[in-house]
């Protein structure tokens, strides 16, 4: 255990220090123009998974359709997926039907509504950063400070750091379930492949601490702290995409058991509209 807490210490710090010797582009809201930032996009995904986490079971192999997407419209910057699990029955769990998981994330730049710049040092934009996490029979709430980070050779860098909120089926109570630390990237690495392509790597990482409520819920086998990190490497040519990814596992759910700590493999074909 005390080897895995160095390295996710180590890789928090690894993300988080690139932004020491940034580079500042403020966004600066000065001139009372909110909308000058304002875009969307919107992907379709496909991916496979191979040697799946799962808290309740062995490893698995799975299949899911992802809706993707996002906007900027004034001070709301906004992100959501859509994952559809089991798709015509493919995977290990073919027999089930409809199950789902949904990410949103609504944040509120404070610089565009204070009309002010707030940047400082390695922090571009201020934030009150939100999400919400649905899934079958439960549901995440989230809210916190979050910021935009400039880092040279990275095309986008996010944090946020917010106390979480569960609710399960069959309970109208909201608890308690610790504090999270978010991480998202995006950055080109190679920028000339064939067919007039690039090679992106992109990914996230959510480390939970002080989750009572898992151990107060639930007995030996729930822990008070979980760690995921998705790392995907997508070769972009136009509007499509081909992916190869790994995602790094541990306390899945916060449970150390069946198969809560394994590495998962995805390949993904995208469209991005």
């Amino acid at each position: 255990m005390c080897g895995f807490r160095r390295t996710a210490v180590c890789a928090v710090w690894l993300v988080l220090s690139a932004c020491v010797p940034a580079v500042l582009s403020a966004a600066d809201y000065a001139d009372g123009n909110v909308r000058k930032n304002d875009n969307r996009w919107l992907n379709l995904n496909f991916f496979r998974t191979m040697h799946s986490a799962d808290a309740f079971g062995p490893a698995y192999e799975g299949s899911y359709l992802e809706v993707e997407g996002g906007a900027r419209s004034g001070a709301l910057d906004f992100y959501f997926f859509y994952d559809a699990f089991d798709l015509l029955g493919m995977g290990t769990y073919k027999t089930r039907a409809g199950d789902f998981f949904t990410k949103i994330k609504p944040r509120f730049s404070l610089d565009a509504l204070t009309g002010k710049d707030l940047a400082a040092g390695p922090v571009r934009e201020w934030y009150l950063a939100t999400q919400y996490k649905g899934f079958n029979g439960g549901e995440y709430y989230s809210a916190g400070p979050g910021v935009d980070l400039d880092v040279p050779g990275v095309d986008l860098l996010q944090a946020a750091l917010w106390p979480k909120f569960v609710r399960f089926q069959g309970s109208p109570d909201i608890e308690y379930a610790g504090v999270e630390l978010s991480v998202n990237w995006c950055a080109t690495i190679v920028r000339k492949m064939p067919w007039a392509g690039n090679l992106s790597y992109q990914g996230w990482m959510d480390y939970g601490v002080d989750n009572t409520y898992s151990r107060k819920s639930g007995g030996d086998n729930f822990t008070l702290s979980e760690f995921q990190m998705f790392n995907g490497f997508y070769w972009n040519i136009g509007h499509y995409s081909v992916s190869a990814s790994v995602k790094f596992n541990h306390n899945l759910a916060y449970k150390s058991q069946y198969a809560s700590s394994a590495t998962t493999w995805f390949t993904g074909a995208h469209y991005h509209f």
